[in-house]
């Protein structure tokens, strides 16, 4: 059986709000345009009340045992199929994004053999309910593998905003859903999300084993819940972060396991960090050049080295003055050869009037913007998505192209970033491989029609904000490095202006190519040109 599910932007406010999960990746939208995903998400245990809505009264009250894996990130308005699994064991509900998994929630109404011990209390509380004290915390906590390591053992006292929870439970249908069940994973996205591992939390499962208690509970009919936390494990490599957890609450006790992905942040190219792939020079002086996604990631690292090799740079962006301001800094006494411009380089009519008022002559077009990639797998039920993709990559290098050309002279050099996944295609990326595609056939078209130097680049993977997952640096290579082959290119372009037969020719830097010492490369390149 298949049924549609669509969660708003503003339900995950409300759940937000009811259960004090208010770490930016759900409810930040400047925040989350620096994540991998580009823009907020839905809280995992949101979305998994929103599946178990789906599930007869019967069920949901015996359930006993509750696992759930959360496989990809759940995105607000986004249309997902759930899928609904009964036997006699367990029932299981699953979330899809065509055939590809997003979410499994997997109820038993049996407690596992190895785990049917009797639950002790957490703890003894006497306090009645009205000293309580506030106990969400105002801002997410950011932990790292080393701060991680000095989390020992929590405990205290926890509650959801009742009324707020109800009304949002009406709203996905989910009345049926055990409200000490609703607590439960509440708790398990509060503490995930703004304790442990904190800000830069992602859920990748968590299961729950419920067991009745007897006598009077603590703050028994309340909305509240004790809480002890063990001391959490962290895996280095994968950034796979685990803790167990004790819940008591009225007439419940519970055991919850909980693994989450701690998102490591990328590090930002400086001046001195591009330094160490790129000697500083002054062969590009009184070049101009315009990089397009110039404020962040690569193109961050590409703007430092064009700098540091004498180029003045504009820097087309979205909507970061600040990052700008602060690379100006960094590039200390060449700060002024940075300029910026904040436009969308998909607009463009804004862009034909920003370079016409700039008129000035471009020696360089750096084609670095993209949008964040979503996964999305070759189906029928995404080809919505999956083109809407192709428009906007495509159109954040058509754009800036199209505006440039009256002012790129004989020689100018024009720089597009492909990517090495248009040969080695990734299985949840159709839509990336054919915009990369695009792009690059865009660019051997401009090759032909204007006396250019032309260069698409294909890098492997790099660590940036858009690849910020928990393994990090595992399996990339600076982005310096690849910005430091393409300044080093441009050098020598310019210094070939003169010779016509350069021109209306296209240079390939594939993935080997740009994970060479810039040195190397330079040297064969000398090599091939004296032939």
């Amino acid at each position: 059986m298949g049924k549609d599910i669509v969660i708003t932007m503003d339900q995950v406010a409300q759940f937000g709000a009811s259960c004090g999960d208010r770490n930016p990746l759900h409810l930040d939208t400047d925040y989350g345009h620096t994540t991998p995903f580009g823009q907020t998400v839905v809280h995992g245990t949101l979305a998994a009340i929103a599946c178990l809505a789906r599930l007869a009264a019967a069920p949901l009250a015996g359930m006993r045992e509750l696992h759930m894996d959360f496989h990809q990130p759940v995105m607000p308005g986004t249309m997902y199929r759930l899928h609904l699994e009964t036997d006699e064991q367990q029932t299981a509900v699953r979330l899809r994004l065509g055939d590809m998994p997003v979410l499994s929630v997997v109820g038993s109404d049996q407690i596992s053999v190895l785990d049917d011990r009797a639950l002790e209390p957490v703890r003894n509380a006497d306090e009645p309910e009205a000293s309580l004290p506030e106990c969400w915390r105002s801002t997410a906590r950011v932990l790292d593998p080393e701060t991680l390591a000095g989390v020992g053992l929590e405990e205290g006292s926890y509650r959801i905003d009742g009324c707020r929870m109800r009304a949002l439970l009406k709203q996905l249908g989910a009345e049926a859903v055990p409200f000490h069940l609703v607590k439960v994973l509440s708790w398990a996205s509060y503490w995930t999300g703004m304790h442990t591992p904190g800000r830069d939390a992602l859920l990748a499962r968590v299961a729950v084993r419920l067991n009745r208690t007897s006598g009077s509970a603590p703050y028994a009919d309340s909305d509240h819940a004790l809480y002890q936390v063990e001391r959490p494990s962290i895996h280095r490599r994968t950034g796979l972060v685990s803790l167990d957890a004790g819940l008591q609450l009225s007439g419940w006790a519970v055991n919850i396991a909980i693994d989450s992905l701690l998102r490591r942040c990328a590090p930002q190219a400086t001046c001195e960090s591009g330094a160490q792939y790129l000697s500083p020079s002054n062969r590009l002086a009184d070049k101009f050049m315009v990089v397009v996604g110039g404020s962040r990631g690569l193109g961050r690292a590409i703007t430092l080295a064009l700098v540091q090799q004498g180029a003045t740079v504009l820097v087309i962006h979205c909507q970061s003055p600040e990052r700008v301001a602060e690379m100006q800094r960094n590039a200390g006494p060449n700060g002024h050869r940075i300029l910026s411009l904040m436009r969308d380089a998909s607009d463009i009519e804004a862009l034909v009037a920003a370079l016409n008022a700039q008129a000035t002559s471009i020696d360089a077009l750096i084609l670095a913007a993209a949008p964040v990639i979503p996964s999305l797998p070759l189906h029928h039920s995404t080809i919505g998505p999956c083109l809407r993709y192709v428009d906007q990559a495509v159109r954040l290098v058509w754009a800036p192209l199209a505006a440039s050309v009256n002012w790129m002279k004989v020689g100018s050099a024009l720089v597009v970033l492909s990517s090495s996944a248009v040969e080695e295609p990734p299985a949840l990326w159709p839509h990336y491989v054919s915009a990369k595609m695009a792009i690059e056939g865009l660019a051997r078209h401009a090759a032909k029609q204007w006396p250019w130097h032309v260069a698409i680049v294909r890098p492997p993977r790099l660590w940036t904000e858009m690849s910020s997952g928990p393994t990090g640096a595992i399996g990339t290579i600076p982005v310096e490095l690849v910005a430091a082959h393409i300044a080093s290119q441009l050098v020598a372009y310019q210094a070939n202006n003169g010779i016509p037969s350069l021109v209306h020719q296209t240079t390939m830097l594939s993935a080997r190519d740009v994970a060479l010492p810039v040195s190397t490369l330079n040297s064969r390149d000398e090599q091939y040109a004296a032939r």
